[in-house]
C-alpha cells in the first residue's frame, strides 16, 4: 500500500523544512511573535528562499493545515463507516500509519499553542464527511448525528493526541480494543 506521506515527502525538501521549522517555531514561541527571520534560522535557509515557497507565515500555516486535513481526508474515504465510528483496528492503523510516518511534524503540532484551531477543523472536517452517513443509516436526527459524532471525533482525537504525545504507547492493539468497546459498549463493559 502506498503511503499517503509521499506526497509531501516528496516535495521539496526546501518547502518541508519551512513548514517543520514554522511547526517547530510555534511550537517554542507565541504565534504573533514568530518571524519569518525565525523560520528562515530554524530551516537553515536565507529569505530569498523562504520567497521562493511563501509570500507570509500565514501561507505556511494554511498549508500545514491543507496537509493535515487532506490525510484525514484520505483515511476517511478509505475507511468503512463501521470501522470509524467503532474505531476498529482497521481505522486505528490507517490513523497509525499516518501519524508515525510523520512522527516529527505531528509532536510539534500538539506542542503548539495553534493545537486547538487544527484539532477544530479537522474535527469538522471528518464530521462533514460522516454526518450524511451517519443520519442516513441511523435513527438519528441531523442534530442527533452531529451530537454523536462530536463526541466519537472529539475522543478519538484525544486518544491519539495522547497516544502521540506518549511515544505511541500503549500499542495500537490496546488503542483500538479500548476504543471498540467504548463505541460498543461505553463504560457498561470498564465498571464493574
Amino acid at each position: 500500500m502506498k503511503s499517503i506521506n509521499n506526497e509531501y515527502r516528496n516535495a521539496s525538501g526546501t518547502k518541508r523544512k519551512i513548514m517543520l521549522a514554522y511547526a517547530k517555531a510555534l511550537s517554542t514561541t507565541q504565534y504573533e511573535r514568530i518571524t519569518i527571520k525565525e523560520v528562515c534560522s530554524l530551516a537553515g535557509i536565507n529569505r530569498s528562499t523562504f520567497y521562493r515557497y511563501y509570500q507570509c507565515l500565514g501561507e505556511i500555516e494554511s498549508e500545514i493545515e491543507n496537509y493535515v486535513l487532506t490525510r484525514f481526508q484520505r483515511i476517511c474515504d478509505c475507511t468503512p463507516l463501521d470501522d470509524l465510528l467503532y474505531g476498529r483496528k482497521a481505522f486505528i492503523e490507517r490513523v497509525s500509519e499516518e501519524l508515525k510516518g510523520d512522527a516529527e511534524f505531528y509532536l510539534l503540532l500538539l506542542l503548539t499553542d495553534r493545537i486547538v484551531v487544527f484539532i477544530e477543523r479537522i474535527n469538522e472536517t471528518i464530521q462533514e464527511i460522516f454526518k450524511e452517513a451517519v443520519c442516513n443509516n441511523t435513527k438519528l436526527s441531523s442534530e442527533e448525528g452531529g451530537i454523536m459524532l462530536t463526541f466519537i471525533i472529539g475522543g478519538r482525537i484525544a486518544v491519539f493526541r495522547r497516544w502521540i504525545l506518549n511515544g505511541f504507547i500503549p500499542s495500537e492493539e490496546v488503542i483500538s480494543s479500548v476504543v471498540e468497546k467504548l463505541s460498543l459498549m461505553g463504560l457498561k463493559d470498564f465498571v464493574e
